[in-house]
């Protein structure tokens, strides 16, 4: 909906960033969850997510998102697991004005602990 304002749509904008990085492009689209493209025909995964009752503060989010893919694609190798779960957790760092995901170092390995 954003892009619209610009006069871009979804798909023009993936191709114009795979054109210059070649990259992957994760794209947030709020409520509705989030998508992510490898090629400009079609999403390889698009989770959708229903959004918390109550929404406090989404300053974050994308941050929330983004972060949360990066880490658990690198532990996982999974996307569509990757992009389920970072949804999930942007969606509940949305829940509280100070949202923190706690994270337990055990041995070698690191877990996240969503915040609700």
């Amino acid at each position: 909906e954003e892009l619209a304002a610009y006069g871009c749509d979804e798909r023009e904008s993936i191709r114009r960033i795979r054109a210059v990085t070649g990259a992957a492009v994760i794209v947030s689209r709020g409520e509705k969850g989030a998508a992510l493209w490898r090629d400009e025909d079609d999403p390889i995964c698009a989770v959708q997510f229903r959004p918390p009752k109550r929404i406090v503060n989404s300053i974050g989010a994308g941050d929330v998102l983004v972060a949360s893919f990066a880490y658990l694609f690198a532990k996982s190798k999974d996307e569509q697991f990757a992009l389920q779960e970072a949804v999930r957790l942007a969606s509940c760092s949305c829940t509280t004005a100070y949202s923190t995901i706690q994270v337990e170092q055990q041995d070698s390995d690191v877990e996240l602990k969503p915040c609700c």
